[in-house]
């Protein structure tokens, strides 16, 4: 055994391997000799103390003395050798010290750099063979234990493999340390999206979301929790998004014409320009106006911006670099409210509490004839028509004007009706009305050809109106009101559409629709810009229409291309998947209501199941039936599906059967399938094609041999009512059930035993249910009107329900893709919705807000630093 020295080992290295030399140190401070080595009083249990120079030794010219006492008062030298090692003249003269003092065949080298001894060693340790090499002894552990095996005496084997196994263990518990704090994170980050959300910031509520989940669910960064998922679904469904970055009053936002870019102007004396896809800020604010900025607004092909403000002055700038274009535009006496451009963007004209009106050269700068007068008071808007040979305006007089823009002069006699100050009024997208909002806290429409009020005031809202105008079709008009709401007006009707929007948590001044319609933009004295989805987006399209009958089962074809439907009205359909039409003829044949249809698994062949005992087989395409019905069933036969390989169909019926027939004659094979003691209402093929799984009014599930109709093992017994639907999982372990009991039930195909806790949440019965392709998800249809999609893994319910359905959901099935749902009702209709995979929803929406990273601050704030 080895001298009693005050320290184990010196490390000797170059300032420039310090971390390598921090490493070391805390790897044999805290190295254990396994248990095997327990007793034996030749070898040490542990290989402290641990002398590491630099942070030993005090500076000094007593430096040398202290050195050379370590390396007295030292059992073992280990060199860190690299490059810069190999060049140190200390670490020479440290090995030099050690040699001299008789210990040569205590030294050690650790090989960190270097593919040669004469790369990597001092001079002095030329010969020295013993120790380790991070390079090629197989990594950093293995050179570390060859090391540690080396000063001990012992074997490297009895040492490694002890070690080896603890290093693992100790890095599992590492991780599962590190992914309970990961989880926990992940879902306080859902749960702060979520709550975004409702607070109307998607935008954020994203980013919170991403930051939950893993980049590649393959390989995944952290561990996938359904809580996460949950929450990006859901966010995905509004575009609702709250821009923060203005510290005053926002007076006025305005959407470039393609919607790409959004425009505001604060009380902060700045203009900001954003991102509307993202709410990034773009650049730095436009700086400028020496005082409150009123108004803001692109012009037509949104390459410059204009802006009006208390200073007196209305400014253009380069919406791209944001730079100022030529000198302030001059001339107003007053504030001045609001400037738009021309439709042509030839002109500006804008409106100030001088009580003018004034129209402006867009090139020059230069104002335009002489100032409109007429109001006599404080002008609070001007705007163009369409065609540009009109200006509409509003004032505190009470009145709206209509101006000729050529001749300066007033068209007709005021438009009179509202009882308190007019704060905007603008023209129709074809210039046939005027739609005027007020202090009075109504909005009304004129007819802006003879200047008439058309119909009642537009009312609602609790307090003053700043703002009305026409979406982009005309048929809409959005109102932004100081009751803190924005809402939406029918304009042949007045009626209000759905409910006000809320949010501000301030008096809202403007809202606008984007150009397409599906948006709108607001702003409020709370420092904030809204946008708000007008439509959430649940449903993909129009639903399919075609059948006059309540609709029991609609799926997708192999390729997902086309869907095959099947209703009481005694007909089958096939659909273009794609452009949602009819494809053909429907197919007639059963003389009673259609239960069931389903392609086969090339796609070419349709098998039905009717209430006339009968199923049938067709060409899909051709939609011929093909041989005579398959008859045997003595009650109405509620599914039909073919097998994997197509050769065969499995069949149930409410004579409490199950029969199996032979795809090609048509003819039933063996004997039927008896067990249930009532209605059997679908059975289905294992992907494997080896086991049958049927749910029957018995409220049990039965698992079936497929090649010999036996039934295997003891019914699967749980739910409390009608089992409906019985389904595999792609994998062949799992088996899901639908009930009336309202529960959606997870089964282990093997055992029969239920997995967890059945997937409540359903408010009806649920009637049908199916595996993603992939067996992550779980869709099910109810009689609540929707259908709810659950992570198969732990039974959570992902996003919202999905609603849409007047009705009674009959049936439900994914595509192939895993892209798409399809759903059935009893409202004679077909929904296709939306799905996407998880992977690619992430990559999606990280490619969307790539340039929009969480900042610092929110970073700190959700505890994610």
């Amino acid at each position: 055994m080895e001298q009693n020295k005050e320290y184990f080992v010196f490390i000797s290295y170059s300032s420039l391997d310090n971390e390598w030399a921090i490493w070391l140190r805390h790897e044999l401070e805290h190295y254990h000799l396994p248990a095997s080595f327990n007793g034996r009083t030749d070898v040490r249990d542990n290989l402290r103390k641990v002398f590491r120079d630099r942070d030993e030794l005090s500076a000094g010219p007593e430096w040398d003395e202290q050195v050379q006492k370590a390396l007295e008062d030292t059992n073992n030298l280990i060199v860190i050798c690299s490059p810069h090692s190999a060049k140190s003249d200390a670490v020479n003269k440290e090995i030099e010290t050690f040699i001299a003092l008789g210990k040569e065949d205590r030294i050690f080298p650790f090989i960190v750099e270097g593919d040669k001894p004469e790369d990597s060693f001092p001079p002095a340790l030329r010969h020295s063979k013993l120790g380790g090499d991070v390079n090629k002894d197989g990594g950093r552990d293995s050179a570390f234990i060859k090391v540690v095996a080396g000063m001990l005496k012992v074997s490297f084997p009895s040492l490694w493999d002890r070690y080896e196994i603890e290093k693992a263990e100790e890095e599992r518990k590492i991780r599962e340390q590190r992914d309970k704090l990961l989880i926990m994170q992940s879902r306080f980050l859902a749960e702060k999206a979520n709550a975004l959300v409702e607070e109307g910031d998607s935008y954020l509520a994203r980013l919170l979301a991403l930051e939950a989940l893993p980049k590649d669910l393959e390989n995944p960064d952290r561990p996938y929790v359904p809580e996460a998922e949950n929450a990006l679904r859901h966010v995905v469904l509004y575009d609702n998004a709250i821009l923060r970055g203005h510290t005053a009053i926002v007076n006025s936002v305005a959407f470039s014409s393609d919607g790409k870019r959004i425009v505001s102007a604060s009380n902060d004396e700045t203009i900001r320009i954003w991102d509307a896809q993202t709410g990034r800020q773009i650049g730095e604010p436009l700086v400028g106006h020496e005082s409150y900025v009123n108004s803001v607004a692109f012009n037509s092909d949104g390459k410059r911006i204009v802006s009006a403000s208390k200073d007196e002055t209305i400014r253009i700038w380069d919406a791209q670099t944001g730079k100022q274009i030529g000198d302030p535009l001059e001339g107003h006496r007053g504030l001045v409210y609001s400037a738009v451009f021309s439709p042509d963007g030839k002109r500006i004209v804008s409106a100030s509490d001088d009580e003018t009106i004034r129209i402006w050269d867009a090139q020059t700068g230069k104002q335009i004839g002489n100032p409109l007068k007429g109001h006599g008071c404080f002008v609070y808007s001007a705007a163009f028509s369409p065609d540009g040979k009109s200006i509409v305006s509003s004032a505190y007089d009470r009145t709206i004007r209509i101006w000729d823009v050529q001749t300066g002069m007033q068209i007709s006699d005021p438009l009179e009706g509202h009882t308190s100050v007019v704060y905007s009024a603008v023209f129709s997208p074809d210039g046939k009305l005027i739609v005027s909002a007020s202090g009075d806290g109504t909005v009304r429409i004129w007819d802006a050809q003879i200047g008439r009020q058309i119909g009642d005031p537009l009312e609602g809202h609790t307090r003053e109106v700043n703002s009305a105008v026409f979406s982009p079709d005309g048929k809409r008009i959005v109102s932004a009101s100081r009751d803190k709401t924005i809402r939406i007006w029918e304009v042949q009707t007045g009626k209000q559409i759905g409910f006000p929007l809320k949010g501000h948590t301030d008096w809202g001044c403007p809202a606008v629709p984007s150009p397409d319609g599906k948006r709108i933009l607001s702003a409020s004295d709370d420092n904030t810009i809204r946008i708000w989805n007008v439509k959430l987006r649940k449903q993909t399209s129009k639903p399919l229409i075609g059948h006059t009958g309540l609709i029991l089962s609609a799926v997708f074809s192999p390729d997902s291309k086309r869907i095959v439907s099947a209703s009481w009205d005694e007909t089958i359909r096939i659909w273009d998947a794609r452009t949602r039409k009819q494809i053909g003829d429907p197919l007639k044949g059963h003389t009673r209501e259609i239960n069931s249809a389903v392609f086969s698994p090339d796609g070419k062949c349709i098998v039905s199941a009717s209430w006339d005992e009968t199923i049938r087989i067709w060409d899909a395409q051709t939609g011929k039936q093909i041989g005579h019905p398959l008859e045997g069933h003595t009650d109405g036969v509620n599914s039909a599906v073919f097998s994997p390989d197509g050769k065969r169909i499995v069949s149930a019926s409410n004579d409490k059967t199950i029969r199996i027939w032979d795809a090609q004659t048509g003819r039933q094979i063996g004997d039927p399938l008896e067990g249930h003691t009532r209605e059997v209402n679908s059975a289905v093929f294992s992907p494997d094609g080896k086991r049958i799984v049927s749910a029957s009014w018995d409220e049990t599930i039965r698992i079936w041999d497929a090649q010999t109709g036996r039934q295997i093992g003891s019914p699967l017994v749980g739910h409390t009512s009608v089992v409906e639907s019985a389904v595999f999982s792609p994998d062949n372990r799992r088996i899901a059930s639908a009930s009336y009991d309202r529960t959606i039930r997870i089964w282990d195909a093997q055992t029969g035993r239920q997995i967890g806790s059945p997937l409540v949440g359903h408010k009806g019965f649920v009637g049908s249910v199916a595996f993603s392709l992939d067996g992550t998800y779980i869709a099910s249809a109810s009689d609540d009107n929707t259908i709810r999609i659950w992570n198969a893994q732990s039974g959570k319910q992902i996003g919202e329900p999905l609603e849409g359905h007047e009705t009674y959901v009959n049936s439900v099935a994914f595509s192939s893709d895993g892209k798409r749902i399809v759903s059935a009702s009893c409202d004679k209709t077909i929904r296709i919705w939306d799905f996407s995979p998880l992977q690619e929803l992430i990559n999606q929406t990280r490619k969307k807000f790539k340039d929009r990273q969480l900042t610092i601050e929110e970073r700190k704030k959700y505890y994610i630093e």
